[in-house]
């Protein structure tokens, strides 16, 4: 039985096609998963400009911070304690909702009886599920209260966070186009194989 790859061999693909579209197996081609397998490889791949755009809005942001003024700060700290607050409080409604939902339907399923003794596992593995998605997304815990900051600490903590994200996105952009490179270079040996 011919596989993806292989049935264009039984219509009578050329070697280097073959070739070409096994290539599409490998790491060099994980951009074009998504893609036909009868759609031609680029002439080069280029680097994806995510990190470079993280690393330029993070850049962008340090710059709106350090022209802030007093005032101007303190109103960013008040405005950000103020979205936590409100993050905080939507996150453990979304707590309460599902522990309801979650904790209505496992109700449900301890009052179920199964019809036979085959069904036994089947109604541990709902309860199981039901117990792992409750220890999940119902823990109120996990989001502590919003800690209301001074102008100053708010802005040497939100410098830190962009400097940091500028760094980080920064070496992501150059891993990136490090990675595309060799894969370009994977490309082009191979091509020249088949010259």
């Amino acid at each position: 039985m011919p596989t993806g790859y292989t049935a264009a061999v039984l219509e009578g693909i050329s070697f280097n096609d073959f070739v070409m579209r096994c290539a599409r197996a490998m790491g060099v081609a994980v951009t074009m998963r998504d893609e036909l397998s009868d759609q031609p490889f680029p002439d080069r791949f280029e680097p994806s400009e995510f990190y470079a755009g993280k690393a330029a809005a993070a850049e962008s942001e340090l710059k709106r911070l350090l022209a802030l003024t007093p005032n101007q700060v303190e109103e960013e700290a008040l405005a950000d304690f103020t979205r936590q607050c409100e993050a905080r409080d939507k996150y453990l409604k979304e707590c309460a909702d599902s522990l309801a939902k979650y904790s209505a339907m496992l109700g449900k399923v301890n009052e179920w009886n199964p019809p036979s003794p085959d069904h036994f596992r089947f109604k541990e593995f709902m309860v199981e599920q039901l117990q792992q998605s409750i220890d999940f997304d119902c823990d109120a815990t996990l989001y502590g209260p919003a800690e209301r900051l001074s102008g100053p600490t708010w802005l040497e903590a939100q410098i830190g966070v962009q400097r940091r994200m500028a760094a980080h996105s920064t070496q992501q952009d150059q891993d990136e186009r490090d990675r595309v490179e060799g894969r370009n270079q994977w490309l082009r040996q191979l091509r020249e194989s088949l010259a």
